[in-house]
C-alpha cells in the first residue's frame, strides 16, 4: 500500500498554498465487519481554496496547476494530486474534495482495510490482572533476560524468576500459567516442560537467525523485535499464528531512529560497511581512525559503534578503551570490533580489551543483522513489504570490463555487493587507489623495518583484497602479517618483492578494468532543445517513488548534454540519485520540468 506517499502528497499541497493559519491530518476508522474496517484520512488547510467551477473539474489531471496567474511563484510539476488520485483508485480507495476560495480545503482519502487481526495491540493490564496471569521466566542470557524482563513491564506483568523447569510445582491444566524461556534451553527439558504446561502456554524466544522449525509448530514463538506486542496478544488469548514453511520475516527489519558510527581507516572497508548497512534506514556516520572517532562520539550520542580493530596511529583497542574512561559517553555503549583476524577464542579476547562483541571483516550480512538485533533490539521497526526479485542487468559493455580481472572472483563479489556492478566499479576504483598509495608507503616503511607499521598495512591490504574478491593477493597479505605478528623480519624480506610484483599485476589489471569502462561524456550528442516527454516521465517516476523508472528516465536524459543550467540540474539529479536522497531528487526534477 502506497498510504504514506498518499498522505505525503496532500500534506505537501498542503503546505504550498497555505501561508497562514493551519495544516490538519486527521484519521477516523469505521468498522464495516468482523474481518473489514474503512479509513478515512481529513487533510485539511486554511490556504488559498479552489475555485469551485473553474478549477475542481482539473484539479486531479497530470501537469495541471489551479489559478496559475495567482500560483505562479509556487513551485511544482502539477503531478502529486494526479498520482495521489491513480494510488487511490488502484488500492480501491477514493480521494474527494471539498474547498472554498481563499478560506481553505480539504481532502479526504477513503481507502478500506482488512482486519488481520482483531485483539487490541496491548491488552488492558487489568483484564490480565483479572484472568490471575502467571507468567515464569527461566533465566539464561542475562542481557535478553533483561530485556524480556523490560517489555513484559510495559505490560504490567511481573514474571517469577526461575533457574530451572524443575523448580515448578505446577498442575498441567491450570491455564493461567504461562513460560517463557529460550529455544536453545528448549530441547534439554521438553518432556518436563511438557508435563508442567499446556503446549501453546510455552513461549519459546526463538535467536534473530533462527526459522520456524516444524516440531515448534505447537509452542508460540516470540522474536525480540516484537516481543511486547506478541506476548500481549498471546495471554489475551489471541496467540500469534506461526508460519509453516521457512520465512525470513528479518528482510525488512529497520532501525530509523538509531545513530551509527563506522571507524575504519580503509576507504573500501568502510563504504562497502555502510552500502551493507543503508538498507536498515540508520543515521550512519564514518571516521577514519581514533582521534576522529573520540571527538565524533563525544559530539554525538551514538547507539552503536563498530570499530575496526587495527588501524595505524591509535588503534581500535586503544580507541575503545579511551572511550570506556569518558565521563560525556555513557558506559553501555555498544562496541563492535571489525576485524579481519578471526581466531578461536576472538570474542573473548576483544571484550577482555573493552569491546562488547566483534564482526569479522569482509562482513557477513547475516552476522551484521544478528548484531544490529542484538543491540539495537528497542529500536527496530518491521516493515511488511512485497519486494520484487527480478535478476539484476549487467550489460555487456560492463561485463568487458571485467575480463581484465584474471585474479579476482567477480562472480562471488557481484554477489557480495547484491549484483550491483556500479557499486563494485565503484570499490575497484577505491580499492586501486588505496592499493596505490600503501604500494608506495610500503617502501619507505620497509626501509626504515619499522615491522609494526608494516604489519598494519598488509593487514590492511588483506581485508581490502578480500572485499573485492582478490583472495589470493589477500592469502599472500595475510602470509606477510602474520610475519608481522611474529616479529619475523627475515621472513619479510624474502617475500617482499613476490608482495610488491603481486600488487603491481593487480593495479595493472585495476587500470585495465577501469579505462575499459567508457568515460560518460564520450558518446554524448549535444541537444539544443528540452526532452520534454523525458523530463515529464522522470517528474511521475520520481511523485511515485518508483526507483527503477527513475533510473530508466536518467539513463535516457543521460545520452546528451544540455545547455546551461538543465546540464546542471541533470549532475544534481544523477548524485542525490546515486545517494538515495529524495527530496533532493525531488527538488532537482521539478526544477527541471520548469526548464520546459
Amino acid at each position: 500500500m502506497r498510504i504514506r506517499e498518499i498522505l505525503t502528497n496532500l500534506l505537501a499541497n498542503a503546505v504550498k498554498f497555505t501561508v497562514s493559519g493551519k495544516i490538519e491530518l486527521k484519521l477516523r476508522a469505521k468498522h464495516l465487519s468482523e474481518t473489514k474496517t474503512e479509513l478515512s484520512f481529513f487533510i485539511s488547510d486554511t490556504g488559498s481554496g479552489i475555485k469551485e467551477e473553474e478549477d475542481q473539474k482539473y484539479l486531479f489531471r497530470q501537469f495541471s496547476r489551479v489559478d496559475p496567474k495567482k500560483n505562479q511563484t509556487i513551485m511544482g510539476t502539477g503531478l502529486g494530486l494526479s498520482i495521489s488520485k491513480k494510488l487511490t483508485e488502484l488500492m480501491g480507495s477514493s480521494i474527494t474534495v471539498e474547498s472554498e476560495y481563499e478560506k481553505g480545503s480539504t481532502f479526504i482519502v477513503t481507502i478500506p482495510q482488512e482486519i488481520c487481526l482483531a485483539a487490541p495491540m496491548i491488552p488492558p493490564s487489568d483484564k490480565m490482572e483479572q484472568a490471575e496471569v502467571y507468567v515464569y521466566l527461566l533465566e539464561s542470557d542475562k542481557e535478553l533476560t533483561k530485556y524480556v524482563i523490560r517489555e513484559l513491564h510495559k505490560l504490567s506483568i511481573h514474571p517469577s524468576l526461575i533457574s530451572s523447569v524443575s523448580s515448578i510445582s505446577l498442575d498441567r491444566s491450570n491455564k493461567n500459567s504461562y513460560l517463557i524461556m529460550q529455544q536453545a534451553d528448549f530441547p534439554s527439558c521438553q518432556e518436563m516442560i511438557d508435563s508442567l504446561f499446556l503446549q501453546d502456554h510455552v513461549l519459546l524466544l526463538m535467536k534473530n537467525s533462527d526459522t520456524t522449525e516444524s516440531k515448534y509448530y505447537n509452542y508460540q514463538q516470540l522474536y525480540p523485535y516484537n516481543l511486547m506486542m506478541q506476548t500481549a496478544n498471546i495471554l489475551s488469548g489471541h496467540p500469534v499464528k506461526t508460519a509453516s514453511k521457512k520465512t525470513n520475516v528479518y528482510e525488512d527489519t529497520t532501525f530509523p531512529s538509531a545513530h551509527i558510527l563506522i571507524v575504519d581507516d580503509n576507504d573500501v572497508n568502510s563504504s562497502v560497511a555502510k552500502r551493507l548497512m543503508e538498507p536498515y534506514e540508520m543515521d550512519i556516520d564514518v571516521a577514519s581512525n581514533g582521534f576522529d572517532t573520540l571527538t565524533m562520539a563525544s559530539a554525538k550520542d551514538y547507539d552503536l559503534i563498530f570499530l575496526d580493530h587495527m588501524m595505524p596511529g591509535m588503534d581500535g583497542i586503544e580507541t575503545v578503551q579511551k572511550l570506556r574512561k569518558m565521563d560525556c559517553i555513557r558506559k553501555d555503549l555498544p562496541v563492535v570490533s571489525l576485524t579481519a583476524n578471526v581466531f578461536s577464542d576472538a570474542k573473548t579476547y576483544f571484550t577482555e580489551q573493552g569491546f562488547s562483541d566483534f564482526l569479522a571483516k569482509p562482513i557477513n550480512v547475516k552476522e551484521l543483522h544478528n548484531t544490529l538485533l542484538q543491540y539495537l533490539q528497542d529500536k527496530a521497526v518491521l516493515k511488511i513489504v512485497e519486494k520484487k526479485l527480478d535478476e539484476a542487468f549487467i550489460s555487456e559493455e560492463v561485463k568487458a570490463c571485467f575480463t581484465s580481472l584474471k585474479h579476482f572472483d567477480v562472480d562471488a563479489s557481484l554477489e557480495y555487493f547484491d549484483h550491483s556492478a556500479d557499486f563494485y566499479l565503484e570499490m575497484l576504483k577505491t580499492f586501486r587507489q588505496g592499493l596505490f598509495e600503501r604500494r608506495n608507503e610500503l617502501d619507505k616503511i620497509y626501509e626504515n623495518q619499522d615491522i609494526k607499521l608494516f604489519t598494519i598495512h598488509v593487514h590492511a591490504i588483506k581485508s581490502a583484497s578480500k572485499s573485492v574478491g582478490a583472495l589470493e593477493f589477500s592469502d599472500l597479505a595475510k602470509t606477510m602479517e602474520d610475519f608481522g605478528h611474529q616479529n619475523n623480519w627475515k621472513s619479510i624480506t624474502q617475500k617482499y618483492q613476490e608482495l610488491l610484483d603481486y600488487t603491481d599485476l593487480i593495479l595493472e589489471e585495476l587500470d585495465c578494468c577501469i579505462k575499459a569502462v567508457p568515460a560518460a561524456d564520450e558518446t554524448k550528442e549535444s541537444l539544443s532543445g528540452y526532452p520534454e516527454d523525458i523530463i515529464k516521465s522522470l517528474c511521475i517516476a520520481v511523485n511515485e517513488m518508483d526507483y527503477q523508472e527513475v533510473s530508466d528516465a536518467i539513463a535516457k536524459l543521460d545520452r546528451y548534454t544540455y545547455p546551461g543550467e538543465l546540464q546542471n540540474l541533470l549532475d544534481r539529479l544523477k548524485t542525490a540519485y546515486d545517494n538515495f536522497e529524495y527530496g533532493d531528487l525531488n527538488r532537482c526534477s521539478v526544477l527541471m520540468y520548469n526548464c520546459l
